[in-house]
C-alpha cells in the first residue's frame, strides 16, 4: 500500500520519543500524555516492535472556538504491518479509527505531519474533490465527524 509506506518514510524523520517499555492495557499505545510531547509529532517504536506517530494540536472549529487534541497512531499487530490504530484517552481525538484507519485517514495524516496546518475547506477541495460529505465521512474528523473542523493545527 502505497500511502501507508509514504507515512512510515514520515515517520522516520520525526523526533524520536521513547516509550521505556510501557505497555496499554489492550495493547493500545493510548497512555502517552500531553506533556511528553514536545514536539508537534514524534514517533518511534513500542515494547512489542510497532512503529507509532503520536500528534498534538488543536481544532479550530466553524464558531471560532478551538478543542485541543492528543493521538497515537500505531502498528496494531506486531505481525501485521498494515493495520494502524489510534489511541488515546487525553483529550479530543484527530478522528475515530474503529475497525482500523482507511486509506483517507492515512493520507490525512500523512499530509498534516508534513504540512502541520490544514484547511479543510481547501484540503477537501485539492484532494477530496470537493466531496464534503464523504470526506467528513470517511475521515470521521473530530471523532466520528462530530465537530465542525474549518482547520486542522499541530502545536
Amino acid at each position: 500500500m502505497e500511502i501507508l509506506n509514504s507515512l512510515k518514510q514520515t515517520m522516520t524523520i520525526l523526533p524520536k520519543l521513547d516509550l521505556q517499555e510501557r505497555v496499554g492495557h489492550t495493547g493500545y499505545i493510548d497512555f502517552i500524555t500531553p506533556e511528553e510531547v514536545t514536539e508537534l509529532s514524534m514517533s518511534g517504536i513500542d515494547y512489542y516492535n510497532r512503529p507509532f506517530v503520536v500528534v498534538k494540536g488543536h481544532f479550530e472549529l466553524e464558531d471560532n472556538t478551538t478543542k485541543k487534541f492528543l493521538q497515537t497512531f500505531f502498528q496494531r499487530y506486531s505481525d501485521c504491518d498494515t493495520l494502524y490504530m489510534g489511541g488515546g484517552s487525553w483529550s479530543e481525538q484527530l478522528f475515530s479509527t474503529i475497525g482500523g484507519m482507511n486509506v483517507e485517514q492515512l493520507s490525512f495524516l500523512n499530509n498534516l505531519l508534513k504540512l502541520k496546518d490544514i484547511n479543510i475547506e481547501e484540503y477537501i477541495s485539492e484532494y477530496a474533490n470537493g466531496d464534503i460529505e464523504n470526506f467528513v465521512y470517511n475521515l470521521k474528523l473530530g471523532y466520528q465527524g462530530e465537530l465542525k473542523v474549518k482547520r486542522i493545527y499541530l502545536n
